[in-house]
């Protein structure tokens, strides 16, 4: 774990101070991801204000978020069945 370092973004024109034990580079990478959403939406929809803006962008980012992690953890069962598998085949084969 990193040690906590203050960082200062930018989100939509505003400015904000936050600490986080997270690398620079990942922070920014963050802020430009939402960035992005923002940007997205305001081009489709240039009357949604800010506040409504970077509400929709963290759900989005959250939504992605579990979409993520329910792949993972299908990932994670797939390779335990498949590991079971090839467990129990190699020991047929080894009697």
């Amino acid at each position: 774990m990193n040690q906590p370092s203050k960082y200062r973004i930018a989100l939509a024109g505003s400015y904000y101070s936050i600490i986080s034990d997270e690398p620079e580079e990942l922070v920014s990478n963050a802020v430009a991801f939402i960035e992005k959403i923002v940007h997205d939406m305001r081009a489709k929809n240039p009357h949604v204000d800010t506040h409504k803006a970077l509400a929709l962008a963290a759900l989005h980012s959250a939504l992605e978020l579990v979409k993520i992690q329910q792949q993972r953890h299908v990932t994670s069962t797939t390779i335990v069945a498949m590991t079971d598998f090839v467990t129990a085949q190699l020991m047929t084969l080894s009697q």
